[in-house]
């Protein structure tokens, strides 16, 4: 088993403001126009091949968001420098019913300078309080991003399945311990999921976050 790829479940009940931080000199926030569509749909992958992952993105498109196309393009939130996009991630109502974090990705040229911290707050202090809880899906490998989400709040979803995917929070915590700072380690929490996005995820075979 790939534990890295593995899946894995956070949850969040509030903003915590002190987590966020200002973007760079040089950089400014942006939205997605729909000229602009198959640039965002390719920078989630390594240059190498993403363009072998574009039919997957077309797809989770058709299934996800063509439904609320509008939607979609007002959601997206974006990071430019000199109208470059270089980072990504919005909200969405998955399911109809429960908010999500999607598509938080910062291209590895532009990581360590703040700039995920600055977008990730950027969207989640744009939520109304009836948005709350937030819920979103990662994986091992992304155990920086982790790092991230817990600084705003979120938890670790311990059940063992959430709607179609096997959650792989057991065999990955001995994995992050190899890899994360002893401190950064000892500050995951974990703890069951939400009984919202537990019906909400079961109500689809087609995992919307």
């Amino acid at each position: 088993m790939d534990i890295a790829a593995g899946h894995l479940f956070m949850q969040a009940r509030a903003y915590v403001p002190e987590a966020a931080g200002r973007l760079p000199a040089g950089f400014a926030f942006g939205g997605l126009e729909r000229r602009e569509f198959y640039t965002w749909a390719t920078m989630h992958f390594d240059a190498s091949n993403q363009h072998a992952y574009l039919p997957m993105m077309l797809r989770y498109y058709a299934q996800v968001y063509a439904p609320w196309e509008d939607e979609f393009f007002r959601q997206v939130r974006t990071v430019r420098q000199d109208g470059r996009i270089i980072a990504s991630c919005f909200k969405w109502r998955a399911y109809r019913a429960v908010t999500t974090v999607h598509w938080f990705r910062v291209l590895p040229a532009f990581e360590g300078r703040g700039i995920g911290r600055a977008l990730l707050g950027e969207v989640l202090g744009a939520l109304k309080p009836q948005e709350w809880p937030v819920y979103l899906h990662t994986h091992p490998a992304s155990y920086r991003a982790i790092k991230l989400y817990t600084d705003f709040g979120f938890r670790l979803i311990e059940d063992e399945r959430i709607g179609t995917r096997s959650n792989s929070l057991r065999a990955a915590l001995p994995w992050l311990r190899a890899r994360m700072p002893e401190g950064v380690f000892a500050s995951l929490r974990s703890e069951p999921a939400d009984a919202a996005l537990v019906a909400a995820a079961a109500s689809r075979e087609v995992s919307e976050f």
